[in-house]
C-alpha cells in the first residue's frame, strides 16, 4: 500500500557533497559535440549523441506573452522539460529569466512556423529524436535539475551575466527525489482534492481543482508522445498527450496564479485546460514541489478513473472539447524508468 510524505523542499547537492543523483549528462558545446552520461557519478561515461547545432553565445531574455513561468524556476536549472524541448534557465534578470535550449532534430523543422525557441540562436539542435532519451525516456530531466558549467577543472553554478561560448562543457545532474513509488490522484471535480501518496507514510491532499478539464486541445508536442503519458512539465504546467505518437492532442494542468496571467487567462474557461489553486494558508503552486518542480517528468504515466475503475486514459485527438467529460479523475505515478527514484 503506497502511502503519503511530503517535503518542503528538493534534495540539495554541492560540489562538494555527496550527489543525491539518478545520473548526469554532459555535453561539449562544440559541432558534433558528444553528448553523455554517467550513472556511477562520473566516474564512466555513455555515448547518447552529438550536437549538430552549437550555441555560438546567444540566450534568450523571455519577454511578456512568452513562457512567463519561467520566472518562478531557479537560475543555473531546468526550467522545462518536455519530449520536444529541454529549457535550461541560466540566469535571472528582468521579469522572467534567460533560457537555453536544447532541442531535438525533429523540430528543425519548426523553425519555418517561428514554433516554440526553434529559430532562435539560443536553441541548440541534436541529433536525438524527439519522445526519446533526454526527451521523454530514460534520460529525461526534471523541473529544478541544475546545471553547471566546467571552468577550469571545477564545475560551477552558472555566473550571471556570462553569456555561452564554443568549446564550452555542461553539465545537468538528474536529481533523486527519494521515492521509488508515488502517485497523484486529481479528483475532475470544482473543488476536487489533489491527493499525493508515497511509500511509507499517510495521504495527504495537497492543493485543490478550481476548474476540471473536459477535453483536448491541439499541442503541437503531444505528437511526440503517446496517449496517457507526460508531455511536458514546467512551473506553470502538466501537460499530459491525449493522442498517440505522431497526433496531436493534449489537456494541461495550470496552477491559477499562472492562469490569471493576462496572457493565460483564457485557461479560466477553456474546456482543456484544468486549473488549481494551493489549499488556503498554503504558499503558491507555481515552480513549486511536487506538481511544479521535482518530480513528475515526461513519460510518467496518467491514468483515468472512468465509472469508479481506474483504467487507461482515455483518447482524444486534436481539438475536442467533450471527449474527456467523463473522466472523474486523473492518477500520474511514474513511467517505468531504468533508474528510480
Amino acid at each position: 500500500m503506497i502511502a503519503f510524505i511530503i517535503i518542503s523542499h528538493l534534495p540539495t547537492w554541492t560540489p562538494s557533497a555527496t550527489p543525491l543523483e539518478r545520473f548526469r549528462m554532459r555535453m561539449t558545446n562544440i559541432q558534433n559535440g558528444p553528448i553523455e552520461i554517467s550513472i556511477n557519478q562520473g566516474r564512466s561515461w555513455h555515448p547518447i549523441g552529438t550536437i549538430l547545432t552549437p550555441n555560438t553565445g546567444f540566450i534568450h531574455h523571455v519577454k511578456d506573452g512568452e513562457f512567463t513561468a519561467a520566472k518562478w524556476a531557479s537560475p543555473s536549472s531546468v526550467a522545462a522539460t518536455a519530449v520536444n524541448a529541454l529549457h535550461i534557465k541560466l540566469t535571472h534578470t528582468g521579469s522572467h529569466g534567460e533560457l537555453l535550449s536544447i532541442l531535438p532534430k525533429d523540430v528543425m523543422s519548426w523553425r519555418e512556423s517561428g514554433m516554440s525557441y526553434a529559430r532562435e540562436s539560443s536553441s541548440i539542435y541534436v541529433d536525438i529524436p524527439a519522445g526519446t532519451s533526454m526527451f521523454g525516456m530514460d534520460w529525461s530531466f526534471r523541473v529544478g535539475d541544475p546545471l553547471y558549467l566546467k571552468e577550469d577543472t571545477q564545475w560551477v553554478e552558472w555566473p550571471k551575466n556570462r553569456l555561452p561560448k564554443l568549446g564550452d562543457e555542461w553539465m545537468i545532474l538528474a536529481l533523486e527525489n527519494g521515492w521509488p513509488d508515488w502517485i497523484i490522484e486529481i479528483e475532475n471535480t470544482p473543488s476536487g482534492s489533489i491527493t499525493l501518496y508515497a511509500a511509507g507514510e499517510l495521504p495527504r491532499v495537497i492543493a485543490q481543482v478550481v476548474k476540471p478539464v473536459s477535453g483536448s486541445g491541439r499541442f503541437p508536442g503531444s505528437v511526440y508522445q503517446s496517449t496517457g503519458r507526460i508531455r511536458a512539465n514546467h512551473p506553470g504546467v502538466i501537460d499530459i498527450s491525449t493522442s498517440p505518437f505522431g497526433s496531436i492532442g493534449g489537456l494541461q494542468i495550470v496552477p491559477i496564479e499562472h492562469g490569471l496571467s493576462p496572457q493565460l487567462r483564457f485557461t479560466m474557461i477553456s474546456p482543456v485546460y484544468m486549473v488549481i489553486r494551493p489549499l488556503d494558508g498554503m504558499p503558491k503552486l507555481e515552480g513549486s514541489f511536487p506538481l511544479f518542480k521535482g518530480l513528475i517528468q515526461p513519460g510518467d504515466i496518467a491514468e483515468a478513473r472512468l465509472n469508479g475503475e481506474w483504467t487507461e486514459f482515455p483518447e482524444s485527438i486534436g481539438k475536442d472539447y467533450s471527449k474527456l467529460t467523463l473522466i472523474e479523475a486523473i492518477r500520474i505515478r511514474p513511467g517505468p524508468y531504468s533508474h528510480h527514484p
